[in-house]
């Protein structure tokens, strides 16, 4: 599993962290590795792949939670998209994850995702009940 790094907070705009940085070997999965890591407005969308190319396996999985500064009465909803037309065209794969405190964190499944399809990630953020804005990952 990804563990998920320290986001300091974010002024205004977008902030990405960690395009296709290596993640630490494990013994339970070595070839898995950080994509991209999208932080807005307290939520954050970590997508990871992980890949056995003896074996022809890849898959994305997507982990959200809340960084540590984020404001009371914040609400993050994320969810996996995918597309099998070089990204023409998106549908969500997932389920959609809500997580409500800056202590909670979840993950979707994993997701094939070889060649010919792609992944992102996705995810709205309120503050106070109030809509901040969607967001995604760049595609994988």
């Amino acid at each position: 599993m990804t563990t998920l790094r320290t986001v300091g907070a974010v002024a205004a705009g977008v902030t990405l962290l960690a395009v296709a940085s290596p993640r630490p070997a494990s013994a339970y999965d070595p070839a898995s590795f950080t994509i991209q890591q999208l932080s807005q407005q307290g939520c954050v969308a970590s997508l990871d792949a992980y890949s056995n190319d003896a074996q022809g396996i890849y898959t994305v999985q997507v982990h959200f939670a809340q960084y540590g500064q984020t404001p009371p009465d914040t609400r993050c909803v994320g969810w996996l998209m995918r597309s099998s037309d070089s990204g023409r065209t998106w549908s969500e794969i997932s389920s959609t994850h809500y997580n409500n405190t800056p202590t909670s964190t979840s993950w979707t499944y994993q997701y094939w995702d070889g060649p010919g399809y792609r992944a992102k990630a996705c995810m709205e953020a309120y503050q106070a009940g109030n809509y901040q804005g969607e967001y995604c990952t760049q595609s994988w």
